[in-house]
C-alpha cells in the first residue's frame, strides 16, 4: 500500500535533519538496495556525519527529498573523477 505524500520538495540538508535521517535510514530493506559503505543499523550520529560531509560540499550536489515538516530521503551526483571527471551517478 502507497501513502500520498503531499507537497514534496527538494531542498537543501540542515543539520536538524539528523532524527529524521536515522528514522528512515535504519531500516534493512532500504539498506539491502544501497552501496556497501552504507551503515547498518544506522544511527543518529552516522546521519550527523553526513549532514556534517554534505553540508560542506562545495559544489553542493546532495540534497535532501522532504516533506513540509521533515526529511524523507536524499538524491545527489556523485562527481567522476580522473578521466570520468565529465561524468556522474545519480543516486536518490
Amino acid at each position: 500500500m502507497y501513502q500520498e505524500i503531499d507537497d514534496v520538495i527538494i531542498r537543501d540538508w540542515r543539520m536538524t535533519d539528523a532524527p529524521s535521517i536515522a528514522k528512515y535510514a535504519n531500516n534493512r530493506k532500504i539498506w539491502r538496495n544501497l552501496r556497501d559503505g552504507f551503515p547498518n543499523p544506522y544511527s543518529l550520529y552516522d546521519a550527523e556525519r553526513f549532514l556534517y560531509r554534505v553540508t560542506k560540499m562545495d559544489p553542493r550536489t546532495m540534497f535532501a527529498i522532504a516533506t513540509k515538516s521533515e526529511a524523507i530521503g536524499s538524491i545527489g551526483l556523485t562527481l567522476g573523477k580522473d578521466i570520468h571527471r565529465y561524468a556522474a551517478e545519480m543516486g536518490y
